[in-house]
C-alpha cells in the first residue's frame, strides 16, 4: 500500500493506493473508489471507474502535481503544516472547502458539540463527495455556510474551538 497527502487549499488530503487483484483501491479522505489503470505513459493516465474511463494530464512542477481531468485542474502541493488549518485565535478553527463545489448536507449546528472525525458537512464536488471532519473534539461557533449553497475553494465554512 502507498500513502500520499497533498494539500488541497487549506485541506490535507491523504490519498491511500493499494492494489487488488487487477484493480487498484483508492482512498481519497473517507472515499474508496476500486479503480482499473488502463494505461500510464507520462503525462497520460487513463482508467476505468464504474464502468466509466476517464482519462487524466498528470504534470510536476517541483513540489506541486497539476492533474487535468475532464476540463477541471486540480493544484496538489506537499502539504504545509504552518497552512494546514488556518488558526483565528487560540483554540479555534476555520474550516475551508478544498475545491469549488456545493454543500450537499450540513450535519451540524452552531453551538452543537463535535468529537473528533465526525463529518460536520459534505460538498459535493466533480461528481465526489468530499466530507468535512471535525480535526479535534470541540464546538461549532459558528456555520458560515447554507445546505446546496455553492462555495469556492478556500471558503470558509465551519468555524470550531477546542474543548
Amino acid at each position: 500500500m502507498m500513502d500520499f497527502q497533498y494539500q488541497v487549499g487549506t485541506e490535507v488530503v491523504t490519498v491511500k493506493c493499494e492494489p487488488n487483484g487487477e484493480l487498484y483501491r483508492i482512498t481519497i479522505a473517507d472515499r474508496t473508489y476500486d479503480v482499473q489503470l488502463d494505461h500510464a505513459r507520462s503525462p497520460e493516465v487513463a482508467f476505468t471507474v464504474d464502468g466509466r474511463r476517464h482519462v487524466a494530464q498528470v504534470v510536476d512542477d517541483g513540489t506541486t502535481r497539476y492533474v487535468a481531468i475532464n476540463g477541471h485542474v486540480l493544484e496538489l502541493k506537499q502539504p504545509d503544516p504552518r497552512r494546514a488549518r488556518r488558526k483565528h485565535h487560540h483554540g479555534e478553527d476555520s474550516l475551508s472547502a478544498s475545491m469549488p463545489g456545493q454543500v450537499a448536507k450540513l450535519l451540524v449546528g452552531e453551538g452543537e458539540a463535535v468529537e473528533r472525525g465526525q463529518t460536520l458537512l459534505i460538498l459535493e464536488a466533480m461528481k465526489m463527495e468530499i466530507k468535512i471532519a471535525a480535526p479535534h473534539a470541540g464546538r461549532v461557533l459558528k456555520v458560515l455556510v447554507r445546505q446546496c449553497q455553492v462555495v469556492d475553494r478556500g471558503q470558509g465554512l465551519i468555524e470550531m474551538n477546542n474543548e
